[in-house]
């Protein structure tokens, strides 16, 4: 199965807020993820909104579900996997 993401539901991969772990667990389950190509710079002035914000960058979660990736990584990972 082919799962689209977009932007708001690709950044709570990368985000601890409401609905990020139901985005992780449905990503987990098929076999394809597919975003936009202009996904990359929404999630890109996203991440940097909420640095704007004062918000910790520790708010960036790994696959644990714990702070591991700092913003500029996530950015970076994002841009990776991008299809």
């Amino acid at each position: 199965m082919r799962l689209y993401l977009d932007t708001s539901a690709l950044v709570k991969l990368y985000v601890a807020e409401e609905g990020s772990a139901l985005v992780r667990e449905t990503v987990q389950r098929v076999e394809t993820v597919a975003a936009s190509g202009i996904a990359y710079v929404e999630a890109r002035a996203a991440f940097s909104r909420r640095r704007g914000r004062g918000i910790s960058p520790r708010s960036i979660i790994g696959g644990s579900g714990k702070s591991s990736m700092p913003i500029g990584n996530a950015t970076s990972s994002l841009k990776s996997q991008q299809l």
